[in-house]
């Protein structure tokens, strides 16, 4: 099967960045099952989503909406600080 046969020894982390919650929540699971010890970071669209995510086994899930908004925050505060 596809997870017996992954070769994680050398690997230090994971980021599922699939679009398919499901998928990230089963994806956790298998490789903590897996035995994988290393950092996995996902993304969810809203909190309940990474919540289960993070159950499964993640150590970060990152909210996408919320860090997009805080990318373009940043931003405007740099082009608002600039020279004009």
């Amino acid at each position: 099967m596809f997870w017996q046969s992954l070769e994680m020894n050398e690997v230090e982390a994971v980021i599922l960045a699939m679009n398919d919650p499901e998928a990230k929540i089963i994806s956790t699971r298998k490789l903590r099952e897996s035995g994988f010890g290393g950092l996995i970071v996902s993304h969810a669209m809203y909190e309940d989503i990474a919540q289960r995510i993070q159950e499964a086994g993640a150590d970060r899930t990152y909210l996408t909406m919320s860090e997009a908004g805080a990318g373009l925050a940043e931003n405007v505060s740099r082009e608002l600080q600039a020279p004009r």
